[in-house]
């Protein structure tokens, strides 16, 4: 799998901007299927989960290292995911 299209495309788009791709590597299957951009729109009701990670106001990316924006885009996802499954049941 490979990032280069969509973030050749991203670049070329005039609605981003500095936008840069953090890490690059490998991976057997996507790590965040299903989840679009648009999942990453920070809410009031998962403010918990960037203050976990130490993150009280602004996202600084020059001060996260990739590996942590994995972790809280994972932790994101998870909490995405747990948010749809109380409502569907």
């Amino acid at each position: 799998m490979s990032v280069k299209p969509a973030a050749a495309q991203i670049a070329t788009d005039p609605r981003h901007s500095s936008a840069s791709i953090l890490n690059a590597r490998d991976v057997k299957d996507r790590l965040f299927p299903n989840w679009t951009i648009a999942g990453a729109l920070r809410t009031p009701e998962m403010q918990e989960v960037y203050l976990e990670h130490g993150i009280g106001g602004a996202i600084d990316p020059t001060r996260l290292t990739s590996d942590q924006v994995v972790r809280l885009a994972l932790d994101l996802h998870q909490f995405e995911q747990s948010k749809r499954l109380r409502h569907v049941g």
